[in-house]
């Protein structure tokens, strides 16, 4: 039996978006793939086309508050544009269709010990196994299931399609589809879960599955030059069953991942406490005080993700940190060069902390100075070599990002206007609109002050 449990509820969607936007498309711009896409995109979508009208989509930097008039388009092409518009940057509007969803709950239930987490499985479940965790954890884990190699690398439509085809092996649909592992086996199962029609029960091994992506149902992966998590659903778990002895075995880049985002969510809470805890847990490497603050940190999260549960407006928050933390977890992916999530996101709160600080004239400094103390940053190198790369890459990366609203000349970032605050633009959105050479100049200075 669980020892506690937090009930999510996930409200009635009816399509993200917004209609004072259009974009009209015609024939000419939906252009042939290649064979190999299209039996990608077949085997993912069920039509040849939808890859193709993804990457159109991304190279003339549609945003997500851009609703799709599709009604110039013959009608056998409908289809794949509606499947391309569900996935692209979680979903976007397309006229004259009402995408609603069912409203749902689910319940993140804790658990004392490894076995109770499998006691909801059946026979009728297929159960996904992260194979880092398979090899760790073999003597705990039942027999027989099917067992996964998932990487950051990986995490791609091609990996969706490899988890689709083991469903699909199957012969018969399962009741459940069961993932075991950490951030990316979940965003890659529960993709394919959602494309499929099929319940996802999650079990999450890493502390930052752990804090940040059992709540909230959002699953994505990487697409090509656009970088992270770029096309994806909103596809909420049944069920998630936590259990802190799968941290035993978690190497210490992992852990200082899950730090990262429970600090952001203190920060944006402005819970010092909370701040104050997890830094001192983060300078004295006693990670196992860690297991005892989980719930307060998936509270704070709930709280945001009820009040806008499909990211069209509030919910933006969470990206705090995130918009330069994944421009730059991309350019070293791109340079085989492995940082942790966490480092990142660590870097680019460093610098939201410190514009924060310089447009809305709060005292950030001890924020910032705990990060660097704590040891949450890249190391001096990976820094040096960030700074080295050009203003065009970081550009096109910081324009690309999902929640960017404002085209290719500006950068919109989450900042705070005072502890605990997050800032609000003059539209009365959650986005701060910053010139982009104003937005380079910024980033530039952050990292002259950390190398």
């Amino acid at each position: 039996m669980p020892n506690r449990q937090l009930t999510i509820e996930v409200p009635k969607m009816s399509g993200p978006g917004s209609e004072k936007r259009n974009f009209v498309w015609n024939q000419s711009l939906i252009v042939d793939s290649d064979p190999g896409e299209k039996v990608l995109s077949t085997r993912l979508f069920g039509y040849e086309s939808v890859i193709g009208i993804l990457r159109f989509a991304f190279a003339n930097g549609l945003s997500r508050d851009v609703a799709w008039d599709i009604s110039n388009i013959d009608p056998y092409l409908h289809k794949p544009l509606l499947a391309a518009a569900k996935v692209y940057k979680r979903g976007v509007r397309v006229l004259g269709v009402d995408d609603v969803s069912t409203a749902s709950t689910y319940e993140i239930q804790f658990f004392d010990d490894l076995m109770s987490t499998f006691a909801f499985s059946s026979s009728r479940d297929l159960v996904i196994v992260d194979r880092r965790v398979s090899d760790f954890w073999w003597n705990q884990i039942p027999n027989g299931l099917n067992v996964v190699d998932f990487d950051e690398e990986r995490k791609d439509l091609t990996a969706v399609t490899d988890i689709m085809d083991i469903v699909r092996r199957q012969g018969k649909s399962p009741k459940n589809i069961v993932v075991v592992g950490g951030g990316v086996a979940g965003d890659v199962v529960g993709f394919a879960s959602g494309l499929l029609g099929l319940p996802c029960r999650f079990v999450p091994t890493t502390l930052l599955s752990m804090v940040d992506s059992s709540i909230g149902g959002k699953v994505g992966v990487n697409f090509e030059q656009w970088g992270k998590n770029q096309v994806g659903l909103f596809n909420p778990p049944s069920n998630v069953n936590l259990c802190t002895r799968w941290l035993d075995t978690l190497p210490l880049t992992e852990i200082k991942s899950g730090m990262v985002e429970a600090l952001k969510h203190a920060a944006l809470a402005g819970d010092h406490m909370l701040w104050n805890s997890l830094i001192a847990i983060s300078r004295s490497v006693r990670w196992q005080d860690i297991r005892g603050l989980i719930p307060s940190v998936l509270e704070i999260k709930a709280n945001v993700v009820a009040r806008d549960p499909f990211e069209a407006g509030e919910r933006a928050v969470l990206n705090f940190g995130h918009t330069l933390g994944h421009a730059v977890e991309t350019m070293l992916n791109r340079r085989r060069l492995r940082v942790s999530h966490g480092a990142c996101v660590a870097l680019g709160m460093f610098h939201a902390l410190r514009v924060s600080s310089e447009i809305y004239g709060f005292d950030a400094g001890q924020y910032t100075k705990d990060l660097i103390e704590a040891n949450l940053i890249p190391d001096r190198d990976i820094l040096n070599l960030i700074a080295g790369i050009s203003d065009d890459e970081f550009s096109m990366l910081l324009v690309s990002d999902k929640k960017n609203l404002f085209g290719s000349n500006y950068v919109g970032l989450v900042l705070l206007s005072d502890w605990g605050h997050p800032a609000r633009s003059e539209d009365g959105g959650w986005l701060v609109k910053i010139p982009m050479d104003l937005a380079l100049k910024q980033i530039r200075e952050s990292f002259l002050l950390l190398v």
